[in-house]
């Protein structure tokens, strides 16, 4: 990508899972990426060269977040790092002084090429850059390092109240209220409702009378959604600048996830990892992302050789058991 530099940071609170070699595995193909990672947990015995891991307590983060933010967060679960995701231009701005764009990704998830997605034309004509046509995922995304976008969470009138509680209110997509309490059982229970709701969104817009609808009105609901948006979330503070020109979104579905693949009525996948390329079936993707499968018993990764492995569950399902890692 032309030696433009492009950091991606993980907060992660919990204890390293079993499939985070193979994550690390593909970071360490994107050779023109950098990865900051910030935990508590010891540093993995191999480290690939463009990852950085960098020991974080809790307390110092919670002081690093008042110095740059001006609020005092209560910060009793990991779960709630995801509403800090939009500020992480500004919480970690000491380590992206030579960046050109930052991001945040997830750990349940393994990439692909990402250059071969995210190529150097798009680098330079856009400033925010989302695999996702629907929306901007808090599982991935990268912005242009800039005052402005690292100060975008700020247009969210309600941000200090949101950043400052200890209750999660996906901040970073889409704001959930009532808030989500920090403790491991709502969490999985707002998970469930969350994969529910877009099992039912999905079998509503397959059914023939919303296809016509949308023909008859499509134009003319978009206009009216564009018209009444509410800033209320990182989502809509991107979008309302997206709508008025001053920024450029590259919005393109370049992902795959198990959310996906249940609601198109498919249990089981696999997905094939060659030297540094990702393949569902027989189209390459970005990345593959495993929400739901990481608590299945039936998910797993499978060594083929050295630059090759398999990401498979067999059985999807809403179940929340512990898996084979």
């Amino acid at each position: 990508m032309n030696n433009l530099k492009i950091t991606l940071i993980v907060l992660y609170g919990n204890p390293w899972p079993g499939w985070f070699d193979y994550f690390l595995r593909s970071c360490e193909t994107n050779k023109t990426i950098n990865w900051l990672i910030f935990s508590e947990n010891s540093k993995p015995e191999v480290i690939p060269e463009n990852v950085r891991f960098i020991n974080i307590s809790a307390k110092d983060l919670s002081l690093i977040i008042k110095e740059k933010l001006g609020i005092t967060p209560i910060i009793t679960h990991p779960f709630k790092f995801a509403d800090f995701k939009p500020a992480y231009g500004l919480i970690f701005e000491d380590y992206l002084k030579d960046s050109v764009f930052w991001g945040y990704c997830d750990i349940d998830l393994i990439f692909g090429n990402i250059s071969k997605f995210i190529t150097f034309d798009i680098i330079e004509n856009y400033d925010i850059i989302s695999p996702s046509v629907d929306f901007f995922p808090g599982h991935f995304l990268l912005l242009k390092n800039k005052d402005s976008l690292n100060n975008l969470f700020k247009l969210v009138p309600k941000w200090k109240e949101i950043l400052s509680q200890p209750e999660c209110f996906c901040f970073d997509e889409k704001i959930s209220y009532p808030a989500i309490n920090p403790d491991s059982n709502s969490i999985n229970e707002a998970l469930i409702k969350n994969v529910m709701k877009h099992l039912r969104e999905y079998k509503f817009i397959r059914n023939p009378l919303f296809h016509y609808l949308n023909q008859q009105f499509g134009k003319i609901i978009k206009k009216r959604d564009i018209r009444i948006k509410e800033i209320k979330d990182f989502n809509s503070a991107i979008n309302s600048l997206r709508y008025q020109g001053s920024i450029r979104t590259y919005n393109q579905q370049l992902f795959m996830d198990d959310i996906i693949k249940l609601r198109d009525g498919q249990k089981s996948f696999r997905i094939d990892c060659k030297q540094g390329r990702l393949f569902d079936e027989q189209k390459e993707i970005l990345y593959f992302h495993f929400p739901l499968s990481k608590y299945s018993s039936s998910f797993r990764i499978d060594e083929i050789d050295k630059s090759h492995f398999s990401i498979i569950n067999e059985d999807i399902g809403l179940s929340f058991r512990p898996c084979k890692f």
